[in-house]
């Protein structure tokens, strides 16, 4: 214990300086993203793409580079291309040409890769950045998009190390799996606006929800749908010219992002204060020890010797194609973000997040207000429809996604349309609750049992008849639930002497108590403010 205290207060120093330092620095970064269109087929050849199928089976001649195979562009990568493009604010160039990158790779099977270098698909894009987006940024940064073009991805290649090094005969091995050979790629490249990992996070977090919800790209890190490389460099506040940019490559999530924009500046700020120069090259980045590491060096350009692709035509777009798809583009997420925080929905903004993030899901949520607001019109209070955007989103967002993700938990297996209730039996439910028919309580168990496999596919009504659910209705039934609460609430009372003390003796934090135990004790069959009311008329006539 004694060994902890100054290496902890050491940390704590260190992290001051450190800011007091970087005070005096500014960070800038740029991205670079692969995006994978998501379409069946890859870009150049009818092999279909898809994430972790058996080595070397979605393959054509094209993608291995067997002579006579020829490039037959994918039309509909280029539709979603132009979506991103179009929902990235970028102007669409009406004629892009491919061109041939060359060099030579293990992973890279005709020595090229069919790219757009000199006239790319779109340029002069926007991405805008606030503090909804960023808490920690102080003023809103409009970012670049440079450039988005169409490319095929490479394969994947594989290290073995050799098993025995003493043994000459043992060597190392490097195979290659060509199933990715050839994907639909887009590359989108942002200025160098960001001045923070956070900031630099928060952009490409934008960037992937708008091409999931587009329907671009599923633009998952986890699959390698998204991968993202940075540009770092650093520069003195009252400088206008930063340090030499350092790449840094294979990002595999906003966190490792953040985390290496920050490692990175911190490397340059100490390097350049020490009276060093920041070299030209490229860096990694260590998850586990949180610091960037070389790679190669970039001193010279490499010559790619780009040339135009003579086996493929312009991609030649027209006025009417791109309104259409902008007529059909799906509603970006900072729409629906100021939709849903706007009257009439007034919801809150980690709910609408929830539920922009998964469209399906803000499908269900529409559907189910809008057929509880039709059927609750004459039944319920003004304040009780006011607030039934809100209730329907906490239904949804809380209590449904919360028993999914426990449910994947122990079935990774269970698919999400596994796990959905349908549109009617999510309406019932809350209908039911919100009409006082069953208790919150009630509803969440039959919410429970939609959720089981073997209950999926019953009503709500016939869930709450069969585990006799519902509540009490008429002046007799309603004496019937009364007696019924005060007679749990009587053995209750005498089993728990202490407690009983507490709510005799006025203490207002034992109600709570008191109330769980009753709703546990008739499983719901009582609303809860009229079980609350028992146990307080209770405490305060004893």
């Amino acid at each position: 214990m004694l060994k902890r205290g100054p290496s902890v207060q050491l940390c704590r120093v260190c992290r001051r300086s450190y800011a007091t330092a970087t005070s005096a620095w500014k960070t800038t970064v740029g991205l670079e993203l692969h995006a994978q269109l998501a379409t069946p087929l890859k870009l150049f050849s009818q092999a279909r793409q898809r994430f972790a199928g058996p080595a070397n089976q979605d393959i054509e001649p094209f993608d291995i580079a067997l002579p006579g195979s020829m490039p037959h562009l994918n039309t509909h990568a280029v539709l979603l291309a132009v979506r991103a493009a179009l929902a990235l604010q970028c102007q669409v160039n009406m004629s892009s040409t491919f061109d041939r990158k060359h060099y030579i790779y293990p992973d890279q099977p005709a020595g090229y890769q069919i790219t757009q270098h000199y006239n790319a698909l779109a340029h002069a894009g926007l991405i805008h950045l606030s503090s909804r987006d960023e808490s920690s940024l102080q003023q809103e940064i409009d970012v670049t998009i440079l450039q988005i073009q169409l490319e095929q991805d490479t394969a994947k290649t594989l290290y073995f190390e050799a098993h025995d090094a003493a043994d000459p005969s043992s060597t190392d091995e490097i195979l290659v799996d060509a199933n990715r050979s050839g994907s639909a790629l887009i590359e989108i490249v942002t200025g160098p606006a960001l001045p923070s990992g956070r900031a630099a996070a928060a952009c490409l977090r934008k960037i992937q929800a708008i091409l999931k919800a587009i329907g671009a790209s599923d633009a998952s890190m986890d699959t390698g749908a998204l991968r993202c490389d940075v540009n770092v460099s650093v520069a003195h506040q009252d400088q206008t010219t930063p340090s030499q940019r350092v790449e840094i490559k294979n990002l595999a999530s906003a966190r490792a992002v953040m985390n290496a924009v920050d490692a990175e500046a911190r490397r340059q700020i100490e390097e350049l204060e020490r009276g060093g120069i920041i070299a030209s090259e490229t860096r990694g980045y260590d998850v586990a020890g949180g610091i960037t590491f070389k790679i190669r060096d970039k001193e010279t350009t490499t010559d790619y010797r780009y040339m135009p692709e003579s086996d493929l035509p312009p991609i030649a777009l027209d006025d009417i194609f791109l309104a259409t798809c902008r007529k059909h583009l799906a509603e970006l997420p900072d729409a629906v973000l100021d939709r849903l925080t706007a009257k009439p929905f007034s919801l809150q903004l980690r709910d609408v997040r929830v539920l922009e993030a998964d469209r399906n899901l803000l499908g269900v949520y529409e559907d189910v207000l809008s057929t509880a607001q039709t059927r609750l019109a004459n039944k319920v209070d003004k304040k009780a429809m006011d607030k039934l955007p809100r209730t329907v989103a906490a239904w949804l967002v809380h209590d449904l996604v919360g028993r999914q993700n426990i449910i994947r938990e122990t079935q990774p297996e269970a698919s999400t349309g596994d796990l959905m209730p349908t549109t009617k039996q999510l309406a019932d439910l809350i209908i039911s609750v919100i009409a006082g028919d069953i208790t919150r309580q009630s509803g969440q168990q039959v919410l429970s049992m939609l959720l089981s496999q073997f209950q999926a596919s019953q009503s709500v009504q016939s869930l709450v008849e069969q585990h006799g659910l519902a509540l009490a209705q008429g002046d007799g039934a309603s004496a019937a639930s009364h007696a019924l609460v005060k007679e749990a609430l009587k053995q209750i009372m005498q089993q728990n002497p202490a407690q009983t003390a507490k709510l005799h003796g006025g203490d207002p934090k034992i109600v709570n108590w008191f109330l769980g135990q009753v709703l546990r004790r008739i499983k719901g069959s009582s609303a809860v403010k009229d079980v609350e009311a028992i146990i307080i008329k209770e405490q305060q006539f004893k």
